[in-house]
């Protein structure tokens, strides 16, 4: 791909989680607080003032589910080592957003290893009330009669010693059924519940 050396990687907003863009070969896919929103193809021309214009076959920005688009890729370009996403939304009108290349996956600042999965199969029960609480095998996990995929997730920096948590495998998910996080630590799994009034609420669950 031409100007593949300055445009392939991905792209967000620094401290900011909302817009993300993700370039390889001439395919570009768009984001937002991690779900897709476009996945298309493009072209790149570099234009008389030393910009690189990309020109993408679709710029239509729709969330997933959804049968209509919320906003459109007005234009994107590189300029000095940052992408320049303007978008066009039907009401508030044209809104600019400059990115740099990060580091960060999808999922933030965590590596994923489903390798890792293999010390959680299994049924876990809640230590407080001695019932079962939900079933790993392999990378499904069964809680409250509902089944989704998951992913192990390290921390690159692991600030709280955990060795690993495990989370949604879709992105844009951001809790485990009804836990805003679970945290496999030292043969257990803690899992914290948000309660109303309350804060948060630590769980703990041990294998059967």
């Amino acid at each position: 791909m031409q100007y593949e050396e300055e445009l392939s990687g991905n792209w967000e907003e620094p401290g900011v989680i909302g817009s993300r863009i993700e370039i390889q070969d001439d395919k570009i896919t768009f984001l937002w607080q991690s779900g897709v929103v476009l996945t298309t193809t493009f072209t790149a021309e570099e234009t008389e003032d030393g910009c690189i214009e990309l020109q993408l076959q679709q710029n239509g920005l729709r969330y997933a589910g959804s049968d209509r688009d919320y906003a459109t890729v007005q234009q994107l370009y590189y300029q000095n080592g940052k992408l320049h996403y303007v978008k066009l939304f039907p009401i508030t009108g044209l809104s600019e957003e400059v990115l740099s290349l990060t580091d960060r996956s999808r999922y933030g600042y965590v590596t994923i290893n489903d390798n890792l999965l293999a010390e959680v199969q299994g049924t876990w029960k809640d230590t407080f009330s001695g019932e079962a609480a939900f079933t790993i095998m392999g990378d499904q996990m069964t809680l409250d009669g509902q089944t989704f995929p998951i992913h192990a997730a390290v921390n690159r920096y692991k600030n709280r010693g955990e060795e690993f948590a495990i989370i949604h495998q879709d992105p844009a998910i951001h809790e485990v059924g009804y836990y805003i996080e679970m945290i496999y630590l030292n043969g257990a799994i803690k899992g914290y519940l948000l309660v109303c009034d309350a804060g948060v609420h630590e769980v703990t669950f041990r294998p059967e």
